[in-house]
């Protein structure tokens, strides 16, 4: 076998199906937790994507309208289920059958709640000392808790239950892990200071030279120079004043238009034609997300210069000089005070 034969071999991805994808964006987004009594107690359920946890005891098989589920249930959780038909009872060394009634008692309410839901019928097939294969099912980690007690485990989904429990949660409220957020609270965002761009051909860059003026095609200046929007990315703005070398935020992070693809039609030699776009700005700053989400209006930047003032001039982001901003008829422009193509 030679390289060649390797790399003339198929890659074989792993493979997620149309159906796989819309369930999984379902069932691994957090939600509020959904309510109900049981036990004799209140309790919030939720469920989460798998994690580490010890193998269960048992495997509660069981059928809900076709579909295949498998619950693990370690001895805590077996006992607060079977306390409520047996107290102080521990139904682990008791015949199958025996125990599979108790069980059965104490979920009753829960299995006509999800019945209702569903409109499809749900009863334990069994449980099993050995954990599911895996094969064909997917793994979560599902979690009950009320005032006095907390119990978890994991629990085993064909692709029908995914389906049925997907079309379930789908307008269940989404919510944010406030854990995970306050994780990515340091994250840097690039604030980038851009006046604005224009899109032009490769061919035309030897072509410039100091004093020449190129007239913008999209301007972030507003009302007549005294408003800058900062740009988060390419779909998300903030609005700033113009006070100096200061922007003083005027309302929060807003989603903007994203520009337009300018395609400039070939003439002559298609790559000297090649379209490239020289930016206009004043740097960048950094910003934690945690505190662009803190952001209120009244908040200020201090540049250190007058972004109205001279202007960086990037080629597809290269810096390549310096230009001074002019106002031609009504329309911006930027007048080239150093120009210089070479890498730096």
């Amino acid at each position: 076998m030679n390289f060649a034969t390797v790399l003339s071999r198929p890659v074989r991805w792993p493979t997620v199906t149309r159906d796989e994808l819309s369930h999984r964006n379902v069932l691994c987004r957090h939600r509020e937790p959904w309510t109900m009594t049981w036990l004799e107690r209140d309790w919030c359920f939720s469920l989460s994507p798998a994690t580490s946890l010890p193998p269960a005891v048992r495997y509660l098989h069981i059928e809900w309208g076709g579909a295949q589920v498998v619950v693990g249930l370690d001895e805590a959780v077996i006992q607060a289920i079977t306390d409520v038909a047996l107290p102080g009872q521990s139904v682990l060394s008791w015949p199958q059958d025996v125990a599979m009634a108790a069980i059965e008692f104490s979920a009753e309410l829960m299995s006509v709640a999800i019945e209702s839901a569903s409109r499809k019928s749900l009863h334990c097939a069994g449980w099993k000392a050995e954990r599911p294969a895996g094969a064909g099912m997917e793994r979560y980690t599902w979690r009950a808790v009320s005032e006095q007690t907390c119990l978890e485990g994991e629990i085993w989904l064909d692709t029908v239950a995914c389906r049925y429990l997907a079309a379930q949660l789908r307008e269940h409220p989404v919510t944010g892990d406030p854990a995970g957020a306050q994780a990515w609270d340091d994250l840097p965002i690039v604030m980038h200071l851009v006046v604005g761009w224009v899109d032009v051909p490769a061919s035309l860059l030897p072509q410039i030279e100091w004093r020449d003026v190129l007239v913008l095609d999209e301007c972030l200046l507003r009302d007549d120079g005294q408003q800058l929007l900062v740009r988060l990315g390419s779909h998300l703005g903030l609005a700033c004043a113009i006070d100096g070398p200061v922007l003083r935020v005027l309302e929060g992070v807003k989603e903007i238009m994203s520009e337009a693809t300018v395609s400039l039609a070939a003439s002559g030699g298609v790559l000297d034609d090649i379209p490239v776009r020289l930016t206009f700005d004043v740097g960048e700053r950094e910003i934690s997300l945690g505190d662009l989400k803190s952001i209120q209006p009244g908040y200020v930047f201090n540049l250190g210069r007058d972004p109205r003032s001279v202007v960086s001039i990037r080629a597809n982001g290269r810096l390549i000089g310096e230009g001074e901003l002019v106002d031609i008829e009504g329309r911006l422009g930027v007048s080239v005070l150093r120009f210089k193509l070479e890498a730096n």
